[in-house]
């Protein structure tokens, strides 16, 4: 079996442009490696696809000034079990490699390719395996994972060339645009072709325009709330369609309105919904971007609070309204203004 290995790891942004890249390999059968409870996981279960679990490790860059000692105690053990778990994903790494032996590895960001990539690279010396390393930078400022890996990239590619004119490992980056399933969107009536039949209901008795709201695959807590607190304006205006993402732990208070729709994810139905809507709320994920950009969408742009996403959306600031975290309370006016 010719395979591809296609690493994912918990939330949307690094696994959204993997069903894309699937489909550009037809030949080769796709390997998706996650983790347990990931949003790769229901994709999985959703589409009938091979799913390879590693533990869910990762290296945060840690800092005991003027900590306690119990928060300097804590913070060791948690950085040991980290690295604990990077090493039982390292050779689970191997292990899969030796039980598929992919032809490419494809990562976009995911920190599961630190583990995966290291491996593979010990198997290519050893002559075990002969893969390819394919890495792909989303944002225009990489994460820790790329950095990580990205010397032992066989193929490399940024979607900004920002990416390349600031980051000296990106310089011999191919600069293309974030992979995009466009046949997902191109369809001539989408509201016939959804399938979640309450869904599909709900918007046909829309007489308002339709705003929806996410934050990425696994969700983002702070817009979900803010939403909630805020439903009564917004659906004087607008019917909401409202993923909470699946990681989102906090419980919601019930909307009972019949303008409201709420689900954790949609699959197939999520570029049909993103087509029908007249406006869009949402993190500034490359993904998303990439996709509104397509679509040509209304869509404001939440940044998460000092992460690269702030630069997403200065570079598209030209493009779509950004709604900054230090101006939550005006979040409502600007929407439906």
């Amino acid at each position: 079996m010719n395979t591809i290995f296609l690493l994912a790891g918990r939330t949307g942004g690094p696994f959204f442009p993997l069903p894309t890249i699937a489909k550009s390999y037809s030949k080769l059968t796709p390997i998706y490696i996650g983790v347990k409870g990931g949003f790769e996981e229901k994709y999985a279960d959703k589409n009938n696809v091979v799913l390879e679990f590693l533990p869910d490790s990762r290296l945060k860059i840690v800092s005991f000034k003027n900590q306690k000692v119990k928060e300097i105690v804590i913070g060791l053990f948690e950085l040991a079990w980290d690295i604990i778990k990077l090493g039982l994903s390292f050779f689970k790494s191997i292990f899969l490699l030796l039980k598929y032996r992919p032809e490419i590895i494809y990562s976009a960001g995911s920190f599961l390719a630190v583990p995966m990539v290291y491996a593979a690279k010990v198997l290519n010396f050893l002559s075990f395996t002969t893969t390819q390393i394919q890495i792909h930078q989303q944002d225009p400022m990489p994460g820790l994972a790329n950095k990580l890996t990205v010397k032992f990239a066989d193929k490399l590619t940024c979607v900004f060339d920002y990416t390349k004119q600031n980051y000296p490992l990106f310089k011999k980056a191919r600069v293309v645009a974030n992979p995009i399933d466009k046949k997902r969107f191109d369809v001539e009536k989408p509201l016939e072709k959804i399938r979640d039949k309450i869904l599909k209901i709900f918007l046909e008795k829309q007489k308002k325009p339709i705003l929806m709201v996410f934050g990425g695959g696994s969700g983002a807590q702070e817009i979900n709330q803010w939403l909630v607190e805020n439903s009564s304006s917004l659906l004087k205006k607008f019917a909401v369609v409202h993923l909470t993402g699946v990681l989102q732990t906090q419980k919601l208070e019930e909307i009972l309105n019949p303008n409201y729709f709420r689900t954790e994810v949609l699959f197939e139905d999520m570029p049909l919904v993103m087509k029908l809507a007249d406006r869009v709320i949402c993190r500034a994920g490359m993904a998303s971007i990439s996709e509104l950009l397509y679509l040509k969408k209304k869509a404001f742009l939440i940044p998460l609070e000092h992460s690269h996403q702030e630069l997403n959306a200065e570079l598209v600031e030209d493009k779509f309204v950004i709604l900054r975290q230090g101006q939550k309370g005006k979040w409502v006016e600007v929407v439906l203004g």
